[in-house]
């Protein structure tokens, strides 16, 4: 996990049975390429594999891939329509609505006469995909500015001040130089390493217990209709050195909510290392409320559950939550 201005030290080590090691030096550090890149929230990785692209397949590519483009397009030379290479040159990001739109409606006129077949198979969500992996292919003389020495630090603050949280993606690939006298038998290898936010949706945990769903208020996503013995799984997360969880819920105006959260770990009737007790009523007005909860974990990394109990009235809604963000021992 991440958090604002967060800093870790890292070291990248390539080794190949034929072409040697970057600890003695038979590999040169240029010969490897790191990047770190921040991936806002539901975006494709196209981002960060950007010159590691003979290692990592983006899916816009296998989408291409898959579809009937390639009857018409090629990467680098013109068959019945433009190249992506030259669309990429053309457009930019501002323009991805409009050739969504294009892609999915067909038409002429653009790149001369010929005609553009309609693909209403494709959804909007899956062109856009594609769309961004040709803008990606525009050449960029500047690339090599985001690559990294194979040992240094890095610093997570390219999300703050963002709406949303997305992920930083630490990438290292390394292409080798083949087997003797057939260098086009080169093989490639590649790692990654993703680091997601300390602060997580509600919506987006791994299990939810039957009966909860999602619903909107003031523009957030909540998991509401919580009674007593409903939960919220979370994903194995890092609870090493964790000191409290910041819990977000929000209540609706005009009813009594009332009731408790037991955070647990491993399990819904696992250690119990925090807990926290709701009780809300305004006949007039709703409320965004935020929770500090202190938590003591005993294992370094499990994964999380949010219980809820509410033993005087089962039939009661407890609260409606919103968020949840890791604070960790500095």
């Amino acid at each position: 996990m991440y958090f604002d201005n967060k800093k870790i030290n890292y070291k990248v080590t390539v080794k190949d049975n034929q072409d040697g090691s970057t600890t003695d030096g038979t590999i040169a550090p240029n010969k490897v390429k790191v990047t770190l890149d921040y991936i806002p929230e539901g975006k494709d990785l196209i981002k960060a594999t950007i010159g590691h692209q003979q290692n990592t397949v983006p899916e816009g590519r296998k989408l291409i891939d898959g579809s009937d483009c390639t009857a018409c397009h090629a990467s680098d030379i013109k068959v019945n329509g433009p190249s992506y290479t030259n669309i990429a040159k053309k457009y930019s990001k501002d323009d991805i609505g409009y050739l969504v739109s294009k892609i999915i409606k067909g038409g002429q006129g653009v790149w001369g006469e010929t005609m553009m077949s309609a693909h209403p198979q494709l959804t909007p969500d899956e062109t856009e995909k594609m769309v961004r992996y040709i803008l990606s292919l525009k050449p960029d003389k500047n690339s090599n500015q985001n690559l990294l020495p194979l040992e240094g630090t890095i610093a997570f603050k390219d999300h703050i001040g963002k709406d949303k949280q997305g992920i930083y993606v630490l990438m290292a690939s390394y292409l080798d130089n083949g087997a003797e006298g057939q260098p086009e038998s080169t093989l490639s290898a590649q790692e990654k390493m993703v680091f997601k936010s300390a602060k997580i949706e509600a919506e987006d945990a791994i299990e939810k217990s039957d009966g909860l769903g999602n619903w909107k208020a003031l523009d957030e996503t909540l998991v509401g209709s919580i009674l007593h013995n409903a939960y919220l799984k979370f994903d194995t997360l890092n609870l090493k050195n964790l000191e409290s969880i910041k819990l977000s819920t929000y209540f609706n105006n005009n009813y009594a909510y009332e009731g408790d959260v037991e955070i647990r770990e491993g399990a819904p009737n696992g250690n119990l290392i925090g807990k926290n007790h709701f009780k809300y009523f305004n006949k007039g007005k709703s409320a965004l409320k935020y929770y500090d909860i202190p938590v003591k974990p005993k294992s370094d990394k499990n994964t999380l559950f949010l219980v809820f109990k509410n033993e005087k009235d089962k039939e009661q809604y407890i609260t409606n939550v919103n968020w949840i963000l890791m604070n960790y021992r500095r």
